[in-house]
């Protein structure tokens, strides 16, 4: 089962978590689905993964919360499709607010030669994004 990018799988459908390589063994967690986790190791149907939460976001001065486990294959996406749209607005918004899974989040129009700084692992995609408008 090969990466997605350096070893790091996306839950693709919410995973039980298992503390052997086996479904009679026990189920101690589940991560929903779209969390990114780490491959350590494969055996059988099973991977086992990680996932590691920090205390700030994006760079943590320790560890707060960790998994690692066991889960089936069928759990994990190997690829991922993104699909980006390139907007042109008129507008005189410049800046908007939506509430969103228990979250508030300030939404803003940007120039693509001029963006800020995008968290991981969004960021990683930008590189694609571009490449591809370079190709157009």
């Amino acid at each position: 089962m090969a990466g997605l990018i350096g070893g790091v799988y996306i839950i693709f459908d919410k995973a039980k978590i298992y503390s052997r390589s086996d479904i009679s063994s026990t189920q101690w967690a589940e991560i929903r689905r779209g969390i990114t986790v780490l491959h350590e190791r494969s055996k059988g149907d099973f991977v086992q993964i990680s996932y590691e939460e920090g205390d700030i976001f994006p760079d943590p001065n320790y560890i707060t919360y960790q998994i690692t486990g066991w889960t089936e294959k069928s759990n994990l996406a190997s690829k991922v499709t993104r699909q980006f749209y390139l907007l042109q607005s008129n507008s005189q918004v410049d800046e908007w607010e939506i509430e969103t899974d228990n979250h508030r989040f300030k939404l803003f129009w940007s120039p693509l030669d001029n963006l800020p700084q995008i968290v991981s692992p969004q960021n990683e995609w930008l590189h694609y994004l571009l490449d591809e408008m370079n190709n157009l």
